[in-house]
């Protein structure tokens, strides 16, 4: 039960991140300012965030399968991949945004890690 929880903070805290970003709001602004003197800092970010949360969603899913053709995928990966795509994509529309292929490749590395450990059990 406390990881669910964990969870369903983990996602609504990375919901917040998200708006705030994508709304432009002055704390994003005061944030990056903040960020911007770490190298990379975006790329880290979008790598252990996603990792994270793909973790303890497969986790919360008991690392749930289903097959899709041959391939046996986690539920928890497929709906994270697929959230994290739509809302990648969705940045070439927003005006306090940019689409930047690194990102969702970044992204896709921390699904995998988090996908990797979540199934793994390396905690």
């Amino acid at each position: 039960m406390k990881l669910k929880v964990l969870t369903l903070l983990y996602l609504l805290s990375f919901i917040g991140i998200v708006f705030l970003a994508s709304s432009g709001s002055p704390l994003s602004f005061v944030i990056y300012a903040k960020l911007k003197c770490i190298p990379f800092y975006d790329k880290i970010l979008h790598f252990f965030l996603l990792g994270g949360m793909t973790f303890l969603v497969n986790t919360s899913f008991s690392t749930k399968k289903i097959n899709i053709g041959r391939f046996a995928v986690l539920l928890g990966t497929l709906i994270i991949g697929t959230i994290i795509t739509f809302e990648e994509f969705s940045q070439i529309f927003l005006p306090h945004r940019n689409f930047e292929i690194m990102d969702l490749i970044c992204n896709y590395a921390g699904i995998l890690a988090g996908s990797f450990i979540s199934q793994n059990k390396i905690t």
